[in-house]
């Protein structure tokens, strides 16, 4: 099975639905959960070389909290990050290293939340790697814990997760490893937007999709103009439809 970017957002919405997606070809699936139940991804064994690990965002009042929860907390990767992140990934974290296993090849993925998690995951698997390899080979040396991995990271509506120096660490431990990110963001969705850039960074490479069109906007204008509160619904509506995974999973369709 090729696992592209449509397969990605595909697992990413049915994260929301009471099963993962199935596929054929796919040796196993699973889902994870926290301990208190609030927070679920789902790890597919593609082979005994490839699973993907596709996190639920935002869709409880717990998760809400950990939305809002936007403190910077030190990582046990250097720099700090969004707490409420930080604390949900801590959650998931010893139940995804086991259903993973020692998969060589890792496909992390999420939107919105998962987006989130998806990053601190990618951060944790590639940091482990980096800090168990030395620049060059040592005579001697015991052979690093954690198996050698690539992983390949990409979120759909991501926040932003990082501090700045974390950031920069996310940035080394990738390009060391050989690993991707790609998080793809849509014009009218908000959640990429957030926190603010003054404390937040993002990482990875953008890929901009589902642009404002010029109807959209004339829309927006003459709502503006007329009933206030018309334009306010009119606006909501847009900014839910920017952030919804199946708006994405529709764009990355498109691309393909």
């Amino acid at each position: 099975m090729k696992v592209t970017d449509k397969v990605l957002a595909e697992m990413c919405e049915a994260c929301y639905g009471d099963a993962p997606v199935s596929y054929e070809d796919v040796r196993a699936v699973e889902r994870v959960v926290d301990p208190g139940e609030s927070l679920a991804c789902d790890v597919y064994r593609v082979d005994d070389a490839t699973a993907v690990v596709a996190f639920r965002g935002t869709c409880n009042a717990q998760n809400a909290v950990a939305d809002a929860d936007t403190r910077l907390s030190a990582t046990p990767y250097g720099g700090r990050a969004h707490t409420g992140f930080l604390r949900s990934w801590t959650a998931l974290r010893d139940g995804v290293e086991e259903a993973v296993g020692d998969s060589s090849t890792l496909y992390l993925t999420g939107h919105s939340l998962g987006g989130a998690l998806a990053t601190l995951a990618t951060l944790h698997f590639a940091s482990l790697q980096a800090d168990q390899e030395p620049e060059a080979p040592v005579v001697g040396a015991e052979p690093a814990r954690a198996p050698r991995r690539t992983c390949r990271c990409v979120t759909f509506g991501a926040p932003r997760v990082l501090g700045p120096v974390s950031s920069r660490k996310f940035d080394r431990a990738m390009e060391r490893g050989g690993h991707t990110h790609t998080r793809f963001e849509a014009a009218a969705d908000l959640v990429p937007r957030l926190p603010t850039r003054w404390r937040y960074r993002h990482v990875g490479k953008r890929v901009a999709v589902l642009p404002l069109s010029a109807r959209s906007l004339l829309a927006a204008v003459r709502s503006c103009l007329g009933d206030p509160r018309s334009a306010a619904e009119t606006a909501a509506e847009t900014l839910r439809r920017g952030h919804c995974m199946t708006a994405y999973l529709r764009a990355v369709e498109a691309l393909s």
